[in-house]
């Protein structure tokens, strides 16, 4: 922006073909007409030095400086939301490691306790609503490991996108 504080040079050239015929003419017993062509190459230096253009190309640069600044700012803006959202994902991912660490125990105990029911039910010291109550509860439960995992998994990919959008922003 600063150099169009500074005198510019140029360079022009053209070329021109100029062709005049004039209206025919009797002079005496013969046809008279009148034709010229011209021919040229112009070519020339051109200098121009700015003097005064009511401060525009202050206000030029100053809008310039300012645009450049709020880029800085949005690309920060950007930087912290990505770290953010990052952090964020992190968290999630951990707090989906520790529900699906509860769930693969709670999966164990629901086995168990269907195991223990049928065993009550061969003895005959529990009723088959009882033991299908607790057959229900291992089908829930497993139902939720395998949805945890599921949201786990999601959270995993969630956290790589983001940590890759990470490496490159900071490499780039």
């Amino acid at each position: 922006m600063r150099a169009s504080r500074f005198p510019q040079i140029g360079l022009t050239s053209g070329y021109g073909l100029n062709r005049n015929v004039n209206g025919a003419a009797f002079f005496g017993s013969q046809l008279v007409t009148n034709t010229s062509r011209n021919y040229g190459l112009n070519y020339g230096v051109v200098a121009s030095v700015p003097i005064f253009d009511g401060f525009n190309r202050r206000r030029l640069e100053q809008n310039a400086r300012i645009g450049e600044e709020q880029s800085q700012l949005q690309l920060s803006q950007t930087q912290l939301s990505l770290e953010a959202e990052a952090e964020q994902a992190y968290a999630q991912y951990q707090n989906r490691l520790q529900l699906l660490e509860l769930e693969e125990a709670n999966i164990l105990l629901a086995r168990e306790n269907v195991a223990i029911a049928l065993e009550r039910y061969r003895l005959g010291l529990l009723t088959p609503l009882a033991l299908r109550e607790a057959q229900r509860t291992q089908l829930d439960a497993e139902v939720r490991l395998l949805d945890i995992r599921f949201q786990a998994k999601q959270a995993e990919i969630v956290l790589r996108r983001l940590s890759s959008g990470l490496v490159q922003q900071q490499g780039g």
